[in-house]
């Protein structure tokens, strides 16, 4: 059976003070007694609340909302859906040109033939996918650029027909080399590499030299492996272990972060990354696809927003790493206990590869109720003589919990330097206006509630609603500074 846990904690007010002062035990005087011909020495009689709230074991938590880093390989050229996996130019001895390959920036650092006649070969593999064309980013080229083209076919290089489908390198910019991918393509190494790539290699024969080249990318074919999910943790800190329930801040939000692993046989170039999308939501609300995004119930993050993938650095990569941070509002609708209690919160991850085969994922936890309130007046009672009603004092008080709560209210005595002021002399009301003696007593063992119920936020500002105190001075018996608490107690309906 779920339980929810009462919060309660009181908050100091201090009197005379420009803001509220949370959880601290000093007492302020700031009240003169004055009482018959004779003039006391300075008092204060003050009474302040404060209520923060206890959610399960944790005071006081604070979880900063972190950042989510993220690493991204670069993006293919407009056209490719990959980058290139290697890259080797042949002349004189090999380049690798790989990194150079998949660095965009108009730096035009690719290594490239400084001569013709046949005698400098390029190499474009990939260590996974079959590839049907590359597009490469160039300047300064010449309209007769010639080229031979072969592909590997498991014992030697045969012929390859390659279509020109841009007029490569007759003027600047982006431009297109198709082909079909050949029945007997196979995979070789080149230069004693360890790998082994689907290779097509071209080779100079004229005009094809010196050119300024700046990223090279393949337009990849799917093998038909399927992407899978093969994880998903819900927790509170990035990368973090799993978590079996969610307490929520009071008063503002907290970072959820789904995360996990993802694969696909054909590597990780071939994950559509734009496809990556997260879903955190209650399961009452519908489905990841169907609910709307709410700060109650529903939260949505995409790769363009703040979901990630991580590890895919030369596209071979066959499992990587996603994750995905949302920021939960204070009062998210809590399924531990209350109207949602037979449900829970989704974590719900999606991701597609290059042939919109779609994987998803999910996993699910509870979010905690919270019953929180704040109180954001000072009580001041002013300069009283003995035997004085105080003037009504106004407490504003607000639901910072995702519950609807009710209110109970408690009072300590009010120690003074010489006496005591009982805890039944000061008393409330939720209406203004209320003469002393029909107002509510007060007491430190017992509380009394408050008639008053705050329902939980669910846009815009806390719910609200006020407080009335009235002090009622002894005729004798005190001397000095007195202070005293009174305490707020939220209670879940």
């Amino acid at each position: 059976m779920k339980k929810m846990n009462r919060k309660q904690n009181p908050k100091l007010n201090r009197a005379n003070l420009v803001q509220k002062q949370k959880e601290r035990e000093k007492r302020n005087p700031n009240i003169t007694l004055l009482g018959g011909n004779i003039t006391l020495p300075k008092k204060a009689i003050a009474s302040y609340i404060f209520v923060l709230f206890f959610s399960s074991a944790l005071i006081g938590l604070f979880v900063a909302a972190l950042t989510n880093s993220r690493i991204v390989q670069a993006a293919p050229l407009t056209g490719a859906n990959s980058d290139i996996g290697q890259y080797w130019v042949d002349e004189f001895g090999f380049t690798d040109g790989t990194t150079e390959a998949n660095s965009p920036g108009d730096t035009n650092d690719v290594p490239w033939p400084s001569i013709g006649g046949g005698t400098a070969v390029q190499y474009y593999g990939h260590a996974t996918l079959l590839f049907t064309s590359i597009f490469i980013d160039a300047e300064f080229g010449f309209a007769t650029a010639d080229y031979t083209w072969e592909y590997w076919d498991g014992t030697s290089w045969s012929a390859l027909s390659v279509t020109n489908v841009t007029d490569a390198y007759s003027t600047d910019g982006i431009h297109e080399f198709s082909f079909t991918a050949p029945g007997d393509w196979a995979t070789t190494s080149v230069n004693s590499e360890s790998g082994s790539f689907y290779y097509i290699r071209s080779t100079c024969n004229d005009f094809c030299q010196n050119l300024m080249v700046d990223q090279i990318s393949l337009l990849t074919e799917s093998s038909g492996s399927a992407p899978t999910v093969d994880s998903v943790t819900i927790t509170t800190s990035t990368q973090g272990a799993a978590e079996s329930a969610i307490n929520l801040n009071e008063n503002t939000t907290k970072s959820v972060y789904i995360h996990g692993n993802i694969s696909d046989n054909d590597g990780c170039s071939d994950f559509n990354n734009g496809t990556l999308t997260g879903t955190f939501y209650r399961s009452g609300v519908g489905s990841a696809e169907t609910c709307t995004a709410d700060n109650n119930n529903c939260y949505r993050q995409t790769y363009a927003g703040n979901c990630s993938i991580t590890g895919c650095s030369s596209g071979t990569e066959t499992t990587v790493q996603y994750e995905c941070v949302y920021t939960v509002q204070h009062y998210a609708e809590p399924t531990d206990s209350g109207q949602y209690s037979a449900e829970n919160w989704v974590g719900h991850i999606r991701i597609e590869d290059q042939s919109a085969t779609e994987a998803t994922g999910t996993d699910t936890i509870e979010i905690n109720s919270l019953a929180a309130l704040d109180v954001t007046s000072i009580i001041d009672f002013g300069s009283l003589g003995f035997s004085t009603t105080s003037s009504e004092q106004t407490v504003n008080v607000s639901n910072t919990g995702n519950r609807d709560i009710d209110i109970d209210v408690t009072a300590s005595n009010l120690s003074c330097a010489i006496g005591n002021i009982h805890d039944n002399a000061v008393r409330y009301a939720s209406s203004t206006g209320i003469n002393y003696e029909d107002m509510t007593s007060l007491s430190s063992t017992t509380p009394s509630a408050a008639n008053i119920t705050l329902s939980k936020q669910t846009s815009g500002s806390a719910s609200t609603d006020d407080l009335y105190f009235r002090l009622l001075t002894p005729p004798y018996g005190i001397s000095g500074a007195c202070s005293g608490i009174i305490t707020h107690i939220a209670n879940a309906q």
